[in-house]
């Protein structure tokens, strides 16, 4: 867990978007600023929502979406994490997977967790699997009470994307991470990745 720390101003709209991320000063070097007024409002609100991703993106489109399990691994931690606030030995599940339009195929976001399996209740210990189901989902089913603590957002183009996703290598990417905690420590830590328009597709408003 961190401190809150400020964030800059001059790279956001309004304040309501910035105040939530308390680690924006630490962000991973590949994030460039976000511009907010550039981007559109449905970006807007996704780097604003705290809720679950999935409801609101069939919602705003119109259309279910599929999740599409990429990697499934379980790894011990050689060193203390301090995002999930893990010691060394720790075993954490890396999941990556695609949220993509049932109907279109469209690719909505990129997210990879890591998640600390001995902290997980029972019932989402046990739906965690190599399926690729959507973490939101495996909650919601389990009816698990939970925080997100919102860490740093920005624009990057990945260079490490799975083979799955080979297409999007020259796609712009606004990135948010944020913890999912319970009971005062977290119990994962989450990179949400959602393509951007290309700038002739994508007007201020």
């Amino acid at each position: 867990m961190t401190d809150a720390a400020a964030i800059d101003g001059g790279a956001c709209a309004s304040q309501s978007h910035a105040a939530a991320y308390v680690a924006q000063a630490r962000a991973p070097e590949q994030l460039k600023p976000a511009d907010l007024r550039a981007l559109t409002p449905y970006h807007r609100a996704l780097l604003a929502m705290d809720g679950t991703l999935t409801h609101f993106v069939e919602a705003f489109h119109g259309e279910p979406l599929n999740a599409v399990g990429i990697r499934h691994r379980t790894e011990r931690l050689a060193a203390y994490d301090e995002w999930l606030d893990a010691p060394p030995g720790i075993p954490v599940v890396e999941r990556k997977a695609a949220l993509t339009g049932a109907v279109s195929t469209r690719l909505y976001a990129y997210a990879e967790s890591r998640i600390v399996t001995d902290r997980l209740p029972p019932c989402l210990r046990g739906a965690i699997d190599g399926s690729g189901e959507l973490l939101g989902r495996i909650m919601r089913a389990c009816r698990i009470e939970t925080f997100r603590e919102m860490l740093w957002y920005g624009l990057e183009y990945p260079v490490e994307l799975p083979e799955t996703l080979s297409a999007q290598t020259a796609t712009q990417f606004l990135t948010r991470a944020y913890q999912i905690v319970a009971g005062g420590r977290p119990l994962m830590v989450i990179t949400e990745k959602f393509p951007l328009p290309d700038a002739d597709e994508h007007p201020p408003s």
